[in-house]
């Protein structure tokens, strides 16, 4: 549905990015045994109810036991890996119930396809709506009153865990609000090593926020991938748009993620809002290539802002230069150490950071500042990357080329043992700046090229 509707807007799919690379992300993995099933205390039994077959109505389908489950129940559709491979919707499945869990045999083994006629789920109740080991994809919601959650729609919060939602869209006629391309959470979501891929938010007369997601309360990712989404106005102004990535309105909590490639007017892959009593913690995560039309293209952030040992680099604006790898406003604090923010600007060249109450920290490779203001400890040099590739892990990352100059002068004020892809945090002399360590056994993936370091290769 999604392309279908870019090409009845005359809107080319190749300018705003293609589709992700999902093959190079791993749904299931060993590592990450830390994250089981939640259960119930043993004097309180979780019930579980079987999903027997892939209908979409009718007894034993998914809409059947959703219907007949009590608040707190599981949805169990793991058996379904034998049988079928998708369950197509003739109509998005209501969940009244204020908490539900809903578990499947695997993301690459079973999808709920919305079929481009409806969301898949819209969550009615207060509570949590917990989704293992699922595709969801194919959602589509347009309204001309706020349409919201592509995919899935929540007034409480959601819970994503192992999954993949993607080919989401929302498309908002009239003079209101798009929210969530894929989602839309009222209450928070996290985000454990699951996906968030090629989801579109669209509005006429309104403003589209959050291509991937619009998050109301705290947003928790970890060993996951938000890539490829976007937001678009098909006749009005372009830079309207926010959010092609997730928007949010409290806590932001991510570690061991990456956020790539996603298109918008503004603020492209993060927006982050918020008040004075909220904050945002990024630590061993890669933010790249994210684009906007106007400005902010990889962090904006409203509230106190933390990076420890990130990358933030080729985040570029087709219109301002300021602050295009994190811009942090007002009197909100940035305190980042031991990160990559470079190759980032727009077009009048390059600016890797914007912090308009100053920067705190120190050992990080920062190429430039909009006002200045660096920390202490700073590194002043193109960092030498890789492209965004397979480098182990979870999710993709740039890894450093052998003769990076964030080699051995960062710190781990964390004490993190592993960095973004489970690689041993400290090898040589010392801790390399960024997300990713080299370590002693790498070789360069790539020829040099110049140019390929974004604004500051030249």
């Amino acid at each position: 549905m999604a392309a279908s509707l870019a090409v009845a807007l005359g809107i080319s799919f190749e300018a705003f990015g293609q589709a992700a690379h999902l093959g190079a992300i791993r749904i299931a993995d060993s590592a990450f045994a830390e994250l089981p099933y939640p259960s119930a205390p043993a004097d309180q039994p979780t019930p579980i109810r079987q999903v027997l077959n892939c209908d979409d109505s009718g007894p034993g389908s998914l809409r059947a036991e959703v219907a007949a489950a009590m608040s707190g129940d599981t949805i169990d559709l793991s058996q379904l890996a034998m049988t079928c491979s998708t369950i197509t919707l003739g109509s998005e499945i209501q969940i009244l119930q204020d908490s539900l869990r809903i578990v499947g045999p695997g993301a690459a083994n079973l999808k709920i396809d919305g079929n481009t006629q409806s969301r898949a789920f819209s969550h009615i109740g207060s509570g949590a709506l917990d989704i293992y080991d699922l595709s969801i994809v194919n959602g589509y919601v347009t309204s001309a009153f706020e349409a919201s959650g592509g995919c899935i729609s929540s007034l409480g919060s959601i819970q994503l865990v192992r999954s993949v939602v993607s080919h989401c869209s929302i498309y908002d006629t009239g003079p209101t609000n798009a929210r969530g391309g894929a989602i839309f959470a009222s209450r928070g979501l996290s985000l454990k090593q699951s996906v968030l891929s090629d989801n579109h938010a669209y509005s006429v007369d309104g403003v589209p926020i959050g291509g991937a997601a619009y998050v109301g309360g705290t947003l928790k990712a970890k060993y996951s991938t938000i890539s490829d989404n976007w937001t678009y106005i098909p006749y009005g102004t372009a830079a309207l748009s926010e959010a092609g990535g997730v928007f949010v309105t409290g806590n932001v909590e991510i570690e061991y993620s990456t956020i790539s490639r996603n298109r918008g007017g503004m603020n492209t892959g993060l927006d982050i809002r918020g008040t004075a009593s909220n904050s945002a913690l990024i630590s061993n995560s890669t933010i790249s290539s994210n684009t906007a039309g106007d400005r902010d293209a990889g962090i904006y952030s409203q509230v106190p802002l933390a990076l420890y040992n990130d990358t933030i680099v080729f985040n570029t604006s087709l219109d301002s230069t300021a602050g295009n790898g994190v811009h942090v406003r007002g009197s909100s604090a940035l305190t980042t150490y031991s990160s990559i923010i470079s190759g980032n600007g727009g077009a009048g060249g390059e600016s890797d950071v914007y912090a308009e109450n100053g920067i705190a920290g120190g050992y990080n490779l920062i190429v430039s500042s909009w006002n200045g203001m660096l920390p202490a400890h700073t590194v002043q040099a193109c960092p030498r990357l890789e492209p965004l590739l397979d480098n182990g892990g979870f999710t993709l990352t740039h890894a450093l080329r052998h003769d990076s100059p964030a080699i051995d002068q960062g710190i781990n004020p964390s004490n993190f043992p592993q960095d973004q892809r489970f690689e041993a945090r400290m090898i040589g002399a010392g801790v390399d700046i960024g997300s990713v360590e080299r370590q002693g056994s790498e070789t360069d993936e790539r020829l040099l090229a110049s140019g390929f370091d974004g604004l500051c290769d030249h």
